[in-house]
């Protein structure tokens, strides 16, 4: 049982991580074909890999798998309300230079969904790690490493920006963790990643207001914290538990 669990994780993993890099390969090897569909079949591998690896071992629902099956609760406000209380902030403390509404927002919240059902909503619950914080760290350590190559080929960002995004990968894998036991579902997480990806992509060209935005990130991380240390229940139900 134990080996059949680690080909699981690993076969995700081959999967993921080869199938977004060789969009990469191929961009380089032929960079007069159009680099959209590339992107696009690159941020498609985690969630593709998920569907394979589930389906081929076991007869579980998918969507009951993913976290996609929950009732919406009162708790998905969260997903909505920590964002909104970011960007407020900006509007109050940058009143002249905080713009909202660009019109990649729609392709930043697709490809979060993406990422998060096969890292969040598949893997993380196949890693099955007992610690929150490390569970949490190793998502995001994983999704940065995934993330490198596709962002430095795809959208050449320099190595501020790359580090920006690295660190963001990091400080909000335990409050969407956090989020996901809370909630049972992954649509909050989605959401919640969804709105700071945007809101960061914004931030690029403000280096104060970058500072201000991982600061409070790292506030966020505090309070996650906390709640942790009250409420541990919500992560080992939702990513410990065995599948029955």
């Amino acid at each position: 049982m134990r080996s059949f669990e680690q080909r699981i994780k690993r076969s995700f993993l081959f999967i993921a991580f080869g199938l977004s890099w060789s969009m990469v390969a191929l961009l380089l090897a032929r960079p007069d074909l159009p680099p959209q569909y590339f992107l696009f079949f690159a941020c498609l591998a985690p969630a593709v890999s998920a569907v394979i690896v589930h389906e081929s071992t076991t007869n579980r629902s998918l969507a009951h798998s993913l976290f996609l099956t929950a009732k919406p609760t009162l708790a998905w406000l969260l997903s909505l309300i920590i964002p909104l209380a970011f960007i407020g902030i900006y509007r109050i403390s940058f009143p002249s230079e905080f713009g909202l509404f660009h019109q990649w927002w729609f392709y930043l919240f697709f490809i979060t969904a993406l990422l998060e059902i096969g890292w969040r909503g598949f893997f993380q619950k196949e890693l099955e790690v007992d610690s929150f914080w490390l569970s949490s760290i190793t998502i995001g350590v994983l999704m940065a490493c995934w993330a490198t190559p596709i962002l430095v080929v795809f959208f050449g960002i320099n190595d501020l920006h790359l580090l920006a995004f690295m660190f963001f990968f990091l400080l909000i894998a335990a409050p969407s963790t956090f989020l996901i036991g809370l909630t049972k579902s992954l649509l909050p997480s989605m959401i919640l990643n969804g709105f700071f990806l945007y809101l960061l992509t914004l931030l690029f060209t403000h280096n104060d207001m970058l500072v201000v935005f991982f600061a409070l990130l790292l506030m966020l991380n505090g309070i996650v914290m906390l709640a942790h240390a009250v409420f541990p229940h919500y992560f080992t139900q939702a990513f410990i538990k065995r599948r029955s």
